[in-house]
């Protein structure tokens, strides 16, 4: 699958099926997960491996591949929901740190 911004990338001339999922911005094709999930059932795919970043670790799209019966190439959804936003993790590592030093 590929944006519009990406009809011309070198990958989809190897690929066997490209279906474009909209145009050029995120929010209109790689993090709209109706268009993702649409154009996997189409291609009647039997996983998804989100890639880094955009979905890849959002465990609502995990969910939603495997209520669709397709499968999540990636983390548990139970590991996803454990490490939970890294902002916030980060920012409680920093405040722990804070409270009780550094470390050795």
């Amino acid at each position: 699958m590929y944006s519009t911004a990406d009809k011309d990338a070198a990958y989809l001339k190897l690929a066997d099926q490209a279906i474009c999922i909209g145009e050029g911005p995120p929010a209109e094709s790689y993090l709209n997960i109706p268009r993702i999930i649409s154009a996997a059932e189409i291609a009647d795919v039997q996983a998804i491996h989100p890639g880094y970043g955009f979905l890849s670790e959002k465990h609502h799209f995990a969910e939603i591949c495997r209520s669709c019966k397709i499968e999540f190439i990636g983390p548990p959804v139970d590991a996803m929901l454990q490490l939970g936003d890294k902002v916030q993790l980060q920012e409680h590592r920093e405040e722990s740190q804070s409270a009780h030093g550094a470390g050795i």
